[in-house]
């Protein structure tokens, strides 16, 4: 053998030590997993079993209503009004603003029905029917009816100028996030609109008033409370932003709700107009 084949000719060590160097750079199946593992821990902070346990399942049909949940959530609500403002259902706002609207016009009707029952049976009645005049009880389903459109006018008024209150803190709530705290805030006030209602049934009619004053003063002072404990982005002391945005929505307020009470200032004028004819 001549000096050059000798010296082209790879020998057996070599071989060795080249198979050894692959192997070790070579990743085992181990190695890989542990890199995905490492990889998806460094990704989300956490490792995937954690990520797994926690997962939340898919939540279908959000808009599919049921009484059953929405009575577990009146009863849930009645105990933190302030803390349950997610539903399963996008109809929860809208029933619950029927509902306390329902309430409200009811409670008031029966008041206003035993007050003008009253009227008729006294003295004044009596003198109406000596000279001749028929009077009649002007409440009727009509002003109930007048009555529920009224508040639900009102009801729908108030989240409405609460949420450009918000707007004006630069607040990045919906008008749809409003509705829904305010859903939770109205239950209870249906339960006040509802005891002054029975109050009125049991001729306790000057104290079932009393509560009726009292729901209407606590949804006024819900706008107050969700405009006060908002977060403000204006570039103006915290106490002048917020009491600029109360202004604004106290405005508008007053402004939009002088249609609902016209109407409801004609219905029962016309009723009591009618009732002397």
């Amino acid at each position: 053998m001549t000096e050059s084949e000798q010296y082209e000719q790879p020998s057996s060590g070599n071989f060795t030590s080249t198979a050894e160097i692959l192997q070790t750079q070579q990743p085992s199946s181990g190695n890989l997993a542990a890199g995905v593992q490492n990889q998806e821990t460094s990704n989300t902070g956490r490792s995937p079993l954690n990520n797994a346990l926690d997962a939340k399942p898919v939540t279908t049909g959000r808009n599919a209503f049921s009484w059953k949940e929405y009575l577990a959530w009146i009863k849930q609500t009645l105990k933190t009004p302030t803390q349950n403002n997610q539903f399963n259902s996008t109809l929860f706002p809208w029933i619950t603003i029927a509902a306390i609207s329902l309430t409200a016009a009811l409670s008031l009707t029966l008041r206003l029905y035993f007050m003008f029952d009253d009227v008729k049976k006294s003295s004044l009645g009596a003198f109406g029917s000596l000279v001749g005049l028929q009077v009649s009880n002007p409440v009727n389903i009509g002003v109930f009816f007048a009555l529920f459109a009224v508040f639900a006018g009102l009801f729908i008024t108030v989240t409405f100028s609460t949420w450009v209150g918000l707007k004006i803190l630069k607040d990045t709530a919906s008008f749809t996030d409003v509705l829904g705290k305010y859903a939770s805030l109205y239950i209870p006030i249906t339960v006040v609109f509802l005891f002054a209602g029975l109050l009125s049934l049991v001729q306790l009619g000057s104290l079932g008033f009393f509560f009726i004053v009292i729901a209407l003063c606590v949804v006024q002072l819900s706008t107050s409370y969700i405009l006060f404990t908002a977060t403000s982005r204006l570039r103006l002391d915290d106490f002048y932003a917020k009491m600029l945005a109360i202004f604004a929505s106290q405005a508008i307020l007053a402004i939009i709700t002088i249609v609902p009470f016209a109407i409801l200032g004609v219905t029962v004028l016309s009723n009591v107009i009618g009732s002397f004819i």
